[in-house]
């Protein structure tokens, strides 16, 4: 360079050409970086893809082998369960025909029993006011009567109804539960 150019002016181009070369060098180095990196991505990825598909298939194949045996036994069920339905539903129709004539005879049993039951409730309800008053009569007539010391003190006399009951058969809803 020559005399002329200052001193201070000199360093500066210097430093900015020793900037400049590091910056090249920093950039080359990247490159070269990224380069490295690419390449130990694909040899890493190629080597551990052949791997990791004979691990996954090693692992899983037991499963899928259950999955196919189970898938098989199901068939195998499905097609038991289905005979087995039809057969059902052959033996059903057979039995159609008695069924009806069952259900028939005890529809037409239960509507006499409810024909008799309601019977014996109205005949319960007809005496039940007749058998009140027969009790308000001897309860009357019971106090009418003047109770004598040789008579036992506080002795309890059945009831008109209550002996009359203990000779009645059951009422519906006794016999019925």
């Amino acid at each position: 360079m020559s005399s002329s150019t200052p001193v201070p002016v000199i360093a500066a181009i210097r430093a900015v050409a020793f900037i400049m070369k590091d910056h090249a060098a920093s950039e080359m180095a990247e490159k070269i970086a990224e380069q490295v990196a690419e390449k130990a991505a694909e040899q890493i990825t190629d080597s551990l893809t052949t791997r990791l598909v004979d691990h996954v298939i090693a692992a899983i194949s037991p499963q899928v082998a259950l999955v196919h045996t189970a898938s098989q036994s199901l068939s195998t069920s499905l097609e038991q369960a289905t005979e087995l339905q039809k057969r059902m539903h052959r033996e059903q129709d057979e039995e159609d025909e008695s069924s009806k004539t069952a259900v028939e005879r005890i529809e037409e049993s239960a509507d006499t029993l409810f024909s008799y039951v309601e019977t014996c409730q109205d005949a319960l309800k007809s005496l039940a006011p007749s058998l009140e008053a027969m009790q308000d009569r001897i309860n009357d007539m019971s106090h009418q009567i003047p109770l004598t010391s040789t008579q036992q003190p506080n002795t309890a006399r059945p009831s008109y109804s209550s002996v009359a009951a203990s000779h009645l058969p059951p009422t519906i809803d006794q016999a019925l539960g």
